[in-house]
């Protein structure tokens, strides 16, 4: 059998919670990180409440949108603007981390450095917040 590889060159993200050096990545930033991308991808592809799709037993699809929503909206309050929309760039819209720190540090090597401490800070918050 072949063995697998993993790509660690990809995403940011992705190079920062399986790195060496992901010491600011432990399990409660990662499943923070986790949650918040299952809620975007829950807020996104429904357009309204139809209650013809209402399952029997269940509640309608619109339901878990409102509620990642709402989830989403609580987090997004409760953070400095600046770091929400770091954490978010990064870790929904895959914008390089160069990019997204940006509005954090002058060059490109410290606001990649400060992108990776504000999303390592995001996701401390949302874990604590969260009990992880």
């Amino acid at each position: 059998p072949i063995p697998a590889a993993i790509n660690r060159g990809g995403r940011a993200i992705e190079r920062w919670m399986n790195g060496p050096d992901s010491k600011l990545f432990d399990e409660p930033q990662k499943a923070a990180i986790q949650h918040c991308q299952a809620l975007w991808a829950k807020a996104v592809g429904l357009s309204s409440i139809d209650p013809s799709r209402v399952v029997v037993g269940g509640r309608p699809d619109g339901w878990a949108q409102h509620e990642a929503l709402a989830e989403l909206a609580s987090y997004k309050i409760r953070l400095p603007r600046t770091y929400w929309e770091v954490f978010e760039n990064v870790c929904r819209f895959d914008m390089p981390a160069g990019t997204a720190g940006s509005a954090l540090a002058s060059n490109s090597r410290s606001s990649t450095d400060a992108a990776k401490v504000c999303v390592a800070f995001v996701s401390s918050m949302i874990g604590m917040w969260r009990g992880c």
